[in-house]
């Protein structure tokens, strides 16, 4: 599997091309000068792609986990936006969100929580504490957020910093959340969406990039992405290009 995320990372790289003092890869624009989102790394540099074929490891990881327990969820965000928009993930996101669908799906991250025995240690961010689990004979790092119900993020087990320090960026990892509890810009409440999103019908398997994901259907995703970024989350450029006067 890393070996097809390197090639599919390079093979974007081989469509970049210079315009208007910016770089387009596959129709996408952006500003020469950009790092990724959370963990500011050169975009296509070794480092990039390595960060990103473990993160796409991990999401395969966690998609198989969830397809092998019968676990509904669909990617969201920054993620849904880059399926339905170019039909792969978003160059500069380096991160993964998604949604638990149904509360069978938060009462299965709940019970491997609670009834791992083992004492939630806390990290340098304050917000959560984590405890290791087995997936697959391989240990890995879930870890709950102190201040927020349901919220949860799946990390390789070699992520993990306990003491705070110059170098520690955002966590990172695979975002887990459970039901919209959202405010937009413009005041709307986003939590309206829950009431469409509940069941098999509303998600399906998709390819996404080098991995396969589920995702909520078009008209479910442009309402959720209309509701929560405006109409301008179509516009193939990064935001930073997006909002320039011209």
């Amino acid at each position: 599997m890393s070996n097809k995320i390197k090639e599919y990372y390079n093979n974007l790289k081989l469509t970049q091309k210079e315009i208007n003092n910016n770089y387009v890869v596959d129709g996408i624009e952006y500003p020469k000068y950009i790092k990724t989102e959370h963990q500011q790394l050169e975009l296509f540099s070794d480092n990039h792609i390595n960060y990103m074929t473990k993160l796409f490891n991990l999401f395969e990881v966690f998609h198989n986990w969830l397809e092998d327990n019968n676990v509904l969820y669909s990617i969201m965000y920054g993620n849904l936006i880059g399926y339905y928009r170019q039909n792969y993930p978003i160059l500069w996101d380096d991160d993964f969100d998604v949604l638990l669908i149904n509360d069978e799906g938060i009462e299965f991250i709940n019970n491997i929580w609670n009834n791992n025995q083992e004492i939630a240690q806390p990290i340098w961010d304050e917000y959560w504490m984590y405890k290791t689990i087995i997936i697959n004979e391989t240990k890995y790092l879930l870890l709950k957020m102190n201040f927020k119900k349901n919220w949860f993020k799946l990390l390789d087990y070699e992520n993990i910093n306990i003491k705070k320090n110059k170098d520690n960026k955002d966590l990172g990892g695979i975002d887990i959340a459970y039901k919209i509890n959202e405010i937009d810009a413009g005041g709307n409440d986003l939590s309206i969406m829950n009431n469409y999103i509940c069941d098999k019908t509303t998600v399906s398997i998709v390819q996404y990039g080098p991995v396969l994901a589920r995702v909520l259907t078009q008209e479910l995703s442009y309402k959720l992405l209309d509701l929560r970024y405006g109409n301008r989350w179509k516009i193939k450029k990064h935001p930073i290009l997006k909002n320039q006067k011209h």
